[in-house]
């Protein structure tokens, strides 16, 4: 179903915006708009959860230790509900070296119906693996699309089962698996995305190389707090002029275009005009609103402005889209 933000754009979609932003050449400030797009809509915990996809999907490889940061914060913000945590996190995120190798596999894996072959000759160290030595066998000869369609189709409860495999299988071939144990430590395979999280450990196993890491944490400053503030500050606006002073970027189609997202489906500007109020029934920000009064006017706004969260289908290859973030 679609659900609505606090200025009426589609939450997948800001919640991809985000992602984008963060990798393109974007300012910070188009990141934290996206970000706090969602804070202040009430779905807190949901920004440091898409925080936690985000690292994983782009930053983990070449950042391991700032997991420990995000963790620390996110205890704090717990402790204190200081809305400025975020956008540090956010800020230090943006300058960080990233890859899309994970994300890349992530895409992969959702795309696939169903277990992809190819035929490699069987290695007589599988069968100590029972059923997972097929899947350590594409890790083997480095086939990753192949390796995470067929990871995909492992149940979720023996997520914990194929990972005790791909340790021992680590340790054979002579990687220390001391210094990754807190790693390990973190898999939840109540999660569902323990999948990726699983496809992020063995990248970082396969790879087993160390990168330089940035340990400099940068603070929000006066100015940056400043914007954050603005984005949810309505105090002296008409009603009618919220939209058009708050909607200050568009959603990026081109890379939502690479989701399998139902709602891409939707005809966002006709749901918008004539039933919003239907899809911001589950938004933390509108259940106290008379929404009578409180009436954005979403079908009196210019044609430009409604657009701006409107999803515009193109048929760009995924890797054509994400040439450019490289």
């Amino acid at each position: 179903m679609l659900k609505l933000t606090m200025h009426m754009y589609p939450k997948k979609f800001v919640e991809i915006s985000f992602l984008e932003s963060i990798i393109s050449k974007e300012k910070l400030s188009c990141s934290l708009f996206w970000i706090y797009e969602l804070y202040n809509s009430g779905f807190k915990e949901d920004c440091f959860e898409l925080l936690y996809e985000c690292y994983f999907y782009f930053y983990a490889i070449k950042n391991k230790q700032f997991i420990n940061i995000i963790h620390k914060n996110y205890e704090n913000w717990q402790k204190t509900g200081d809305k400025y945590i975020i956008g540090k996190l956010v800020k230090n995120l943006k300058h960080k070296s990233f890859d899309l190798d994970i994300f890349k596999l992530k895409i992969e894996m959702d795309n696939q119906k169903k277990s992809r072959m190819k035929r490699y000759k069987k290695e007589a160290w599988e069968n100590e693996y029972g059923k997972y030595g097929i899947i350590l066998r594409y890790l083997y000869r480095k086939d990753y699309d192949i390796m995470v369609s067929r990871i995909k189709n492992i149940p979720q409860n023996e997520m914990g089962l194929f990972m005790d495999s791909v340790v021992r299988y680590f340790k054979s071939s002579g990687i220390h698996m001391e210094k990754y144990n807190y790693l390990i430590e973190y898999i939840d395979t109540n999660h569902p995305f323990v999948y990726v999280y699983v496809v992020y450990i063995i990248m970082l196993l396969d790879n087993n190389k160390l990168y330089n890491e940035r340990k400099i944490v940068t603070c929000i400053s006066s100015v940056e707090k400043k914007l954050i503030d603005s984005f949810d500050n309505h105090e002296g606006e008409y009603n009618f002029k919220i939209l058009n002073n708050h909607r200050l970027h568009e959603v990026a189609s081109d890379f939502i275009s690479i989701f399998n997202l139902d709602i891409q489906d939707v005809n966002i500007l006709e749901e918008t005009r004539n039933n919003w109020k239907a899809h911001i029934t589950n938004t933390p920000f509108w259940l106290n609103k008379n929404t009578d009064e409180y009436d954005l006017e979403y079908d009196e706004q210019t044609l430009r402005c409604q657009e701006l969260s409107v999803f515009k289908a193109n048929d760009k290859k995924t890797d054509v889209i994400l040439e450019r973030y490289k």
